[in-house]
Formats: C-alpha cells, sequence, structure tokens
C-alpha cells in the first residue's frame, strides 16, 4: 500500500495543503467506509487514527522548526528542504501502517461477521 498511499498523500497535500497524515486518514475513512463499516466501528477507529495523527503532526512540526532554524543559523537552504523531507516520510511511513491495520481490521471484522451469520 506505500505507493499508492504516497500518491494519493502526495496529491490530496498538493491539491488541499493537507498534511501527508491527514491525507493518509481521509484515504483510511474512504478505506473503511468502502469495506461497509457502520459507525460504531468506523468512528473509534478514526478517532484513534486522529489521535495518532496529533501526535506525529506535532513531532513533524517540531522537527521542522528545529532543522529550520537551524537552516537560519548556518544559512544553508537545504537543511530546510531536508526538514520538509524528513516530515513528509515521517507522514508516509505513519498513514501505510495505519492503513495496514485498518486493512487488517476490515478483513477480521468481515470474518467475524461471516461467522456469526454462518451460526458457528
Amino acid at each position: 500500500t506505500t505507493f499508492l498511499v504516497a500518491v494519493f498523500s502526495v496529491a490530496l497535500f498538493c491539491a488541499t495543503g493537507l498534511s501527508p497524515v491527514t491525507a493518509g486518514l481521509v484515504a483510511g475513512f474512504a478505506v473503511a467506509e468502502a469495506a461497509g463499516f457502520v459507525a460504531v466501528v468506523a468512528l473509534p477507529v478514526v478517532a484513534d487514527f486522529v489521535a495518532v495523527a496529533l501526535v506525529l503532526d506535532f513531532a513533524v512540526l517540531v522537527d521542522f522548526v528545529a532543522l529550520t532554524g537551524l537552516a537560519v543559523v548556518t544559512d544553508f537552504v537545504a537543511v530546510a528542504g531536508f526538514a520538509t523531507l524528513t516530515g513528509f516520510a515521517l507522514g508516509l511511513a505513519t498513514v501505510d501502517v495505519a492503513v495496514d491495520l485498518e486493512t487488517v481490521l476490515v478483513v477480521v471484522t468481515g470474518f467475524a461477521t461471516g461467522l456469526v451469520a454462518s451460526g458457528r
């Protein structure tokens, strides 16, 4: 899922200015919705992802500010670019893990529902 998430995140980031993590949350919610999750299941999952995203966005912000500050002090523009790439990579990696975990949840939930529906 890394490539697809990366493409989607970049496209959404360019179109809306959302962070990669936020873009991933949108993608994750769409996956859950497409899989037929009811609000009772989907909303807690999304809430967990939002909580993770807030923490990671803060970490990315701290990273960006620190490295940008270093760039100002050293007058080295490449450092600011490195900060952006570091934050972006962290966002994409986190989104990939989140989407993978949600995919597992979709499969497990579907399997369990099938067992209950069949009376097993």
